[in-house]
Protein backbone atom coordinates (compact mmCIF):
# COMPACT_ATOMS: atom_id res chain seq x y z
CA UNK A 1 0.00 0.00 0.00
CA UNK A 2 1.51 2.84 -1.13
CA UNK A 3 0.86 6.26 0.70
CA UNK A 4 1.46 9.66 -0.46
CA UNK A 5 2.53 11.99 1.73
CA UNK A 6 2.80 14.97 -0.57
CA UNK A 7 -0.73 15.05 -0.35
CA UNK A 8 -1.51 14.30 3.02
CA UNK A 9 1.54 17.43 4.21
CA UNK A 10 0.16 20.03 1.73
CA UNK A 11 -3.23 19.09 3.89
CA UNK A 12 -1.72 19.50 6.99
CA UNK A 13 0.25 22.24 6.17
CA UNK A 14 -2.13 24.31 4.05
CA UNK A 15 -5.48 24.19 6.62
CA UNK A 16 -7.47 25.70 3.80
CA UNK A 17 -8.74 24.06 1.24
CA UNK A 18 -7.96 25.30 -2.64
CA UNK A 19 -11.62 26.30 -3.74
CA UNK A 20 -11.98 25.59 -7.56
CA UNK A 21 -13.07 27.93 -9.84
CA UNK A 22 -16.97 27.61 -10.62
CA UNK A 23 -17.36 26.43 -14.28
CA UNK A 24 -19.08 28.04 -16.56
CA UNK A 25 -22.27 26.87 -16.42
CA UNK A 26 -25.16 27.85 -18.90
CA UNK A 27 -24.84 31.43 -17.81
CA UNK A 28 -28.58 31.12 -17.72
CA UNK A 29 -28.92 34.43 -15.01
CA UNK A 30 -26.21 35.99 -16.35
CA UNK A 31 -27.80 35.97 -19.99
CA UNK A 32 -30.98 37.11 -18.25
CA UNK A 33 -29.72 40.31 -16.90
CA UNK A 34 -27.80 41.57 -19.92
CA UNK A 35 -31.57 40.05 -21.63
CA UNK A 36 -33.16 42.77 -19.11
CA UNK A 37 -30.70 45.34 -19.74
CA UNK A 38 -30.96 44.97 -23.47
CA UNK A 39 -35.16 45.42 -23.28
CA UNK A 40 -34.90 48.18 -20.98
CA UNK A 41 -32.75 50.45 -23.17
CA UNK A 42 -34.44 49.72 -25.87
CA UNK A 43 -37.99 50.67 -24.40
CA UNK A 44 -36.04 53.64 -23.60
CA UNK A 45 -34.93 54.26 -27.09
CA UNK A 46 -38.59 53.50 -28.00
CA UNK A 47 -40.49 56.10 -25.62
CA UNK A 48 -38.11 58.56 -26.81
CA UNK A 49 -38.55 58.53 -30.12
CA UNK A 50 -42.49 58.35 -29.52
CA UNK A 51 -41.45 61.46 -27.78
CA UNK A 52 -39.85 63.17 -30.47
CA UNK A 53 -42.49 62.13 -33.03
CA UNK A 54 -45.19 63.56 -30.78
CA UNK A 55 -43.22 66.90 -31.08
CA UNK A 56 -42.85 67.24 -34.18
CA UNK A 57 -46.48 66.23 -34.83
CA UNK A 58 -47.26 69.19 -33.01
CA UNK A 59 -44.98 71.23 -34.73
CA UNK A 60 -47.15 70.19 -37.90
CA UNK A 61 -50.15 70.37 -37.04
CA UNK A 62 -49.00 74.45 -36.13
CA UNK A 63 -46.86 75.33 -39.15
CA UNK A 64 -48.16 72.60 -41.97
CA UNK A 65 -44.83 72.72 -44.07
CA UNK A 66 -43.22 70.36 -46.47
CA UNK A 67 -40.28 70.69 -44.57
CA UNK A 68 -42.17 69.66 -40.95
CA UNK A 69 -44.14 66.75 -43.04
CA UNK A 70 -40.93 65.24 -44.12
CA UNK A 71 -39.31 65.52 -40.36
CA UNK A 72 -42.60 63.68 -38.92
CA UNK A 73 -42.45 60.71 -42.27
CA UNK A 74 -38.58 60.28 -41.32
CA UNK A 75 -39.72 60.10 -37.28
CA UNK A 76 -42.31 57.43 -37.92
CA UNK A 77 -40.04 55.33 -40.73
CA UNK A 78 -36.99 55.19 -38.02
CA UNK A 79 -39.71 54.38 -35.21
CA UNK A 80 -41.00 51.35 -37.53
CA UNK A 81 -36.97 50.60 -38.31
CA UNK A 82 -36.27 50.32 -34.54
CA UNK A 83 -39.22 48.22 -33.89
CA UNK A 84 -39.32 45.78 -36.72
CA UNK A 85 -35.08 45.46 -35.82
CA UNK A 86 -35.35 45.30 -32.22
CA UNK A 87 -38.64 45.16 -30.54
CA UNK A 88 -40.65 42.36 -32.81
CA UNK A 89 -37.59 39.79 -32.94
CA UNK A 90 -38.59 38.44 -29.00
CA UNK A 91 -42.47 38.52 -30.01
CA UNK A 92 -42.39 36.82 -33.08
CA UNK A 93 -40.42 34.07 -31.36
CA UNK A 94 -43.60 33.48 -29.33
CA UNK A 95 -45.77 33.00 -32.45
CA UNK A 96 -44.64 33.84 -35.28
CA UNK A 97 -47.29 33.33 -37.68
CA UNK A 98 -49.41 35.38 -35.98
CA UNK A 99 -47.07 37.90 -34.98
CA UNK A 100 -45.96 38.35 -38.67
CA UNK A 101 -49.16 39.42 -39.78
CA UNK A 102 -50.09 41.33 -37.35
CA UNK A 103 -47.12 43.40 -37.61
CA UNK A 104 -47.62 43.57 -41.72
CA UNK A 105 -50.82 44.79 -40.87
CA UNK A 106 -50.13 47.62 -38.60
CA UNK A 107 -47.37 48.80 -40.76
CA UNK A 108 -49.36 48.72 -43.65
CA UNK A 109 -52.05 50.72 -41.48
CA UNK A 110 -49.40 52.89 -40.65
CA UNK A 111 -48.14 54.07 -44.12
CA UNK A 112 -51.89 54.27 -44.77
CA UNK A 113 -52.32 56.81 -42.16
CA UNK A 114 -49.11 58.85 -43.22
CA UNK A 115 -50.06 58.98 -46.83
CA UNK A 116 -53.76 60.36 -45.58
CA UNK A 117 -51.80 62.84 -43.53
CA UNK A 118 -49.57 63.76 -46.22
CA UNK A 119 -52.54 64.84 -48.45
CA UNK A 120 -54.41 66.64 -45.52
CA UNK A 121 -51.30 68.33 -45.16
CA UNK A 122 -50.85 69.41 -48.75
CA UNK A 123 -54.54 70.26 -48.96
CA UNK A 124 -54.55 74.65 -48.79
CA UNK A 125 -57.45 74.88 -46.19
CA UNK A 126 -56.19 71.52 -44.35
CA UNK A 127 -57.69 71.82 -40.86
CA UNK A 128 -55.58 71.71 -37.65
CA UNK A 129 -57.87 69.08 -36.23
CA UNK A 130 -57.89 66.41 -39.08
CA UNK A 131 -54.10 66.51 -39.34
CA UNK A 132 -53.81 66.27 -35.19
CA UNK A 133 -56.33 63.23 -35.95
CA UNK A 134 -54.26 61.72 -38.04
CA UNK A 135 -51.12 62.27 -35.79
CA UNK A 136 -53.26 60.77 -33.15
CA UNK A 137 -54.10 57.72 -34.75
CA UNK A 138 -50.19 56.99 -36.05
CA UNK A 139 -49.05 57.69 -32.68
CA UNK A 140 -51.83 55.36 -31.55
CA UNK A 141 -50.48 52.47 -34.41
CA UNK A 142 -46.64 53.32 -33.15
CA UNK A 143 -47.73 52.36 -29.71
CA UNK A 144 -49.52 48.97 -30.71
CA UNK A 145 -46.32 48.06 -32.54
CA UNK A 146 -43.82 48.11 -30.21
CA UNK A 147 -45.99 46.76 -27.58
Amino acid sequence: MKINVDKEWQAIRDPQPQLKPLAQGTGTFKSFVRNQLEVSEVLTLFEGLLETIDEQGKRLSRFKTIKDLQSYKRLVQQFIEKAVSHGLGLSQSHNWQFARGQVQTIIYTIDKHVMELTEEVLKTGADSLAILDKIGEIKGLLINLYL
